[in-house]
């Protein structure tokens, strides 16, 4: 694979290992996959290193009286995972947002479901070029039902 090549997100490991051509990107959108990677996965749950992750997963259907302090736990564990998974990138900044959102039914218009929604922000630079990095996403979590 050419050096500014980065396989795409899924891994079709069969096209690979028959050395056939397989979907690239550019070094941002692969530090924005591996970040997305580190989001989504809970601690202990990548079988070859227990630290890839982050802990949002832990709190899953909790009740959080002090959304602050938790808002500050998740931003170090999502800062420490990309510091030590994500090399491209220095300067590291990552910024937590939890809020909620209402789902309403379009039949009767009626609030139907309230879920968590953490509004994450990871900023920092390209270690190659000392680009600008940014990277946003909202994880959703902890449905409430109404019906």
């Amino acid at each position: 694979m050419h050096p500014n090549r980065y396989y795409q997100l899924p891994l079709k490991l069969g096209k690979i290992l028959k050395k056939e051509e397989h979907a690239a990107c550019k070094l941002e959108q692969s530090i924005k996959q591996n970040i997305h990677l580190m989001l989504i996965t809970q601690f202990e749950e990548c079988r070859y290193d227990a630290s890839y992750g982050c802990c949002v997963w832990e709190y899953d259907f909790e009740l959080l009286p002090q959304i602050g302090n938790w808002e500050s736990s998740i931003e170090s564990s999502i800062l420490s995972t990309i510091e030590k998974h994500e090399l491209r990138i220095t300067n590291i900044e990552a910024k937590v947002m939890i809020d909620q959102k209402e789902f309403v039914s379009r039949i009767d218009k009626n609030i139907k479901r309230v879920k968590k929604v953490i509004g994450i922000t990871v900023t920092g630079n390209l270690v190659y070029t000392n680009d600008e990095f940014r990277h946003y996403e909202e994880i959703y979590f902890s449905p409430i039902s109404l019906d």
